[in-house]
């Protein structure tokens, strides 16, 4: 435990979350419980999570709450944190609560020579560029306009379903589309299959095949504020590329009933499908959201090329 002032930092000690949620509740004015709560931080397949609470004596008022999640380092697995739900009580802001519970925990971290990611809103982003992070790079929100009408391949197949669980052989398609990227999140199968849990959020599986032979995977959610298919994570084969649109269209039969307009991915140029994206009517939107790490990683020049998805970011 740390003490400065009248503040205390301590990390998570079980019987936290009762006073973790109802902190939740009322800084982002949305519902939250133990159950999920639970899933996010005591079932996460990678590991023990870290979070750092700040105490006014008896009273939660901030938190800096991490995710353990593997990564594919170059030729490594390496353990990173996703900084998430980073809050001060209203009452306690502009006290510098904030910088100092995002200290306690990051030397927690990089102690053990693990590293740090995060996804900063535009309100957080100025606490973490002060604190010895960086902001290595914007990923851009890219989207497309749906037509009334589409055709798919009469070849292919699609399969679709809003019960996610990944078997083997999706495990097999995404490491071998993933083998050319250096630095991601891995994927693996328990992982996956707690992440996009159909308890905790509405995802929807399409699963797309050719020939009997699965080709490609695509995990999308429908957002109603926008009328948009965001697309998660999506998966194709390289000797089907020219099916990629085909590919891309069959995930609306999926949210048919929710009347989509347009659909929405996270997209750099460096990714392999990025070209292919422009070249169907995709464009680059004006949302983008900041990628930053500690500077003990931040020098890498590996970084410039991570593979990240809209899955990577939105746990809660």
């Amino acid at each position: 435990m740390q003490e400065t002032k009248s503040y205390s930092y301590e990390l998570y000690k079980t019987n936290d979350e009762y006073k973790i949620v109802k902190l939740f509740q009322k800084t982002f004015k949305k519902k939250f419980n133990l159950i999920k709560w639970n899933w996010i931080f005591k079932k996460n397949p990678s590991g023990k999570n870290k979070i750092s609470l700040v105490f006014s004596k008896k009273e939660l008022v901030a938190q800096c709450a991490s995710i353990k999640t593997n990564f594919k380092f170059g030729n490594k697995k390496k353990i990173f944190y996703r900084i998430q739900n980073f809050m001060v009580h209203k009452n306690y802001r502009f006290r510098n609560i904030a910088t100092e519970a995002l200290k306690f925990l990051t030397s927690r971290i990089i102690k053990n020579k693990n590293f740090i990611i995060t996804f900063p809103n535009n309100n957080s982003i100025k606490t973490f560029l002060k604190n010895n992070f960086k902001r290595i790079f914007y990923i851009y929100t890219y989207e497309i306009l749906l037509k009334k009408n589409y055709k798919i391949n009469k070849k292919i197949v699609v399969k679709n379903s809003s019960h996610i669980k990944f078997e083997q052989d999706d495990i097999k398609l995404i490491n071998d589309c993933l083998k050319k990227y250096s630095i991601l999140s891995l994927r693996t199968k328990n992982y996956l299959n707690w992440r996009y849990n159909i308890n905790y959020d509405d995802y929807k599986i399409s699963r797309i095949f050719l020939n009997n032979k699965i080709i490609a995977l695509i995990v999308a959610k429908f957002y109603s504020k926008d009328e948009s298919i965001c697309i998660c994570e999506i998966f194709f084969k390289s000797n089907v590329r020219n099916n990629l649109r085909f590919i891309l269209e069959s995930v609306v039969i999926n949210f048919r009933k929710n009347k989509p307009k347009k659909i929405k991915i996270w997209s750099m140029p460096h990714y392999s499908f990025h070209k292919n994206l422009l070249s169907f009517g995709f464009t680059k939107t004006d949302f983008k959201t900041n990628v930053c790490t500690h500077k003990n990683l931040s020098e890498n020049k590996l970084i410039k090329k991570m593979y990240l998805t809209m899955g990577d970011s939105d746990v809660y």
